[in-house]
């Protein structure tokens, strides 16, 4: 579990440096795509969480509205969910013999 929180705070820490530096438009919607890329990689594995999507909408929508302050929030949000649902899946198929009944 440490690892999960290491690789959290470790896209965290990447993501913001970044979305600091370029916060334009176009950028942003890279960045969405890359979420939302990340979120169907973790959907066809089965460990896609289920507030992803939602919070997706919620970047889409402020970027559309031009919100780039909240579009920033909320793919960063997508971004960290999507990254700890692939370490999740990674996590259980690294794993999936501790789970089998002896």
């Amino acid at each position: 579990m440490n690892k999960l929180k290491v690789l959290l705070l470790a896209i965290s820490i990447v993501f913001v440096g970044g979305a600091t530096q370029a916060g334009d438009k176009g950028d942003l919607e890279k960045k969405l795509a890359y979420a939302k890329a990340q979120y169907a990689k973790a959907e066809k594995r089965g460990f896609a969480w289920t507030t992803t999507p939602k919070v997706l909408g919620k970047a889409k929508t402020a970027l559309a509205k031009g919100d780039l302050k909240a579009a920033k929030k909320f793919i960063k949000k997508a971004l960290v969910e999507t990254e700890a649902s692939l370490a999740q899946a990674d996590t259980s198929d690294n794993n999936w013999q501790d789970f089998v009944p002896k």
